[in-house]
């Protein structure tokens, strides 16, 4: 009898951090909520990102920011708390959470080849995110009603999911 490889996948959910949810998105950590409760099974990993700032890190030194580094800043939103514990949640320092070699172990030990990613930025983390993964040769795909910026109106990350339409995911050009 031949066994059928099964590809394991992960839900990467992306630094929804109280310090990134401005009033354009407010409702996407409640939505993104609502997702996990209906779907969370369908993945075989779900992973929570956190971005924190360091003082000499590349985004004070060349962008002049200085936030993102204070507990509360960076803390996760409460609706997703339920969901996250210390085996699931990633910090970073970078765009992209490929960067992280706590990520990339698990990664490894877990066997996951396939990725889908929500949360913030679609013009930041998730987009370097996933161009990474992509690099990296996994399967990867965008869950557009879940992934949205704080910068700008509706049609700036509207513009941000038809980039990773055409450069990653094909499903995200179907209307």
């Amino acid at each position: 009898m031949k066994y059928k490889f099964m590809i394991k996948n992960a839900l990467i959910v992306i630094d929804i951090q109280k310090c990134f949810v401005s009033e354009r998105i407010k409702d996407l950590p409640a939505r993104i909520k609502s997702y996990l409760e209906k779907n969370k099974d369908k993945y075989d990993f779900v992973i929570f990102t956190k971005f924190v700032n360091q003082p000499n890190s590349k985004f004070v030194k060349y962008l002049n920011w200085h936030n993102y580094m204070e507990a509360d800043e960076i803390e996760l939103v409460d609706e997703l708390k339920t969901f996250i514990n210390d085996n699931n949640i990633f910090e970073k320092e970078s765009y992209s959470i490929f960067k992280s070699k706590k990520l990339l172990d698990f990664i490894d030990k877990n066997k996951i080849e396939k990725f889908f990613f929500c949360g913030l930025t679609s013009d930041g983390c998730v987009l370097a995110s996933a161009f990474d993964s992509f690099d990296r040769g996994f399967e990867t795909h965008i869950i557009k009603e879940l992934t949205d910026t704080p910068w700008g109106d509706r049609g700036y990350n509207d513009l941000m999911i038809k980039i990773l339409g055409y450069k990653i995911d094909p499903s995200l050009l179907k209307k």
